[in-house]
């Protein structure tokens, strides 16, 4: 299956990245999103609900609990 990535670079420290099929509605519950944080030399991976299962809703991105 084709898979469609989108970045949210919300500053040097904080990207969004967003897994779904392409022309996925940004709206539904869809998506797998990763939060990448860098502090420093660290840089620290997490995924939306602590899981990559494809059930988050890119809008609520920056709401989501990641781990």
């Amino acid at each position: 299956m084709n898979r469609a990535l989108v970045v949210d670079e919300v500053s040097a420290g904080l990207i969004y990245m967003g897994e779904s099929a392409p022309g996925a509605d940004a709206a539904r519950p869809i998506w797998r999103i990763t939060r990448i944080t860098v502090t420093g030399s660290i840089t620290k991976i997490e995924f939306a609900g602590g899981n990559t299962a494809w059930n988050s809703v890119w809008n609520d991105r920056a709401s989501l609990t990641y781990s």
